[in-house]
């Protein structure tokens, strides 16, 4: 009976612990916080925005076949050109162009020199 009771009083003690810090964290969320501190944003600067130079479309004469046109404007190029630029040059579509770089490469009329820029073969 005595060890029953002691666990009993143990217990008890445990439990006015557990009821302190609840009231503690009560507390503490109660209260009121203190206002974050603010800062001032500072002005975004507005950046000049550069316009891309305007590309001149190169246009099929009679005769020229899509593929005649591509290769043309690849030789034309020197140093390497992007497809972005091919895009522009040419006005075809991307898929036209990438299937004029997969027959031309397979010919080996074009190289790649790097991602996306070609040069002739």
């Amino acid at each position: 009976m005595k060890q029953v009771q002691k666990k009993l009083e143990s217990i008890a003690k445990s439990i006015q612990a557990l009821a302190l810090k609840v009231e503690n964290i009560q507390k503490q969320v109660e209260s009121p916080q203190k206002p974050a501190v603010k800062t001032k944003a500072k002005p975004v600067k507005k950046q000049a925005v550069k316009k891309a130079p305007h590309i001149k479309p190169v246009k099929l004469t009679e005769g020229d076949t899509a593929y005649s046109l591509f290769l043309k404007v690849i030789e034309d190029s020197g140093s390497g050109i992007s497809v972005a630029t091919l895009k522009a040059k040419t006005g075809f579509d991307g898929k036209k162009i990438s299937n004029l770089v997969y027959k031309a490469k397979k010919q080996g009329k074009i190289k790649a020199t790097g991602r996306g820029i070609y040069v002739k073969g």
